[in-house]
């Protein structure tokens, strides 16, 4: 599974899917038994740093001092802060 193009820096699972951070500023999601990238979720400035996840949504943060919702679903922003 091959897609960012820097270190990964958290990882979260949920059923057979998992969300990746790097600092690449993207975090994606894969679907991890066919081994291909869902949706690659962008908008932050700066390398994210964390990933959190649940059925409905992720959450990322980054050194931008910003997090970011996103619907796991679709792969679209809904929120920044």
């Amino acid at each position: 599974m091959k897609g960012h193009k820097w270190v990964v820096t958290g990882l979260k699972t949920h059923q057979s899917r998992v969300v990746s951070c790097s600092a690449d500023k993207t975090a994606r999601v894969w679907d991890y038994p066919r081994g291909i990238c869902m949706f690659t979720l962008t908008g932050h400035e700066y390398g994210i740093r964390s990933v959190d996840m649940d059925e409905r949504y992720v959450v990322t943060g980054s050194e931008d001092n910003s997090l970011r919702l996103y619907d796991f679903g679709r792969g679209r922003e809904l929120r920044s802060s």
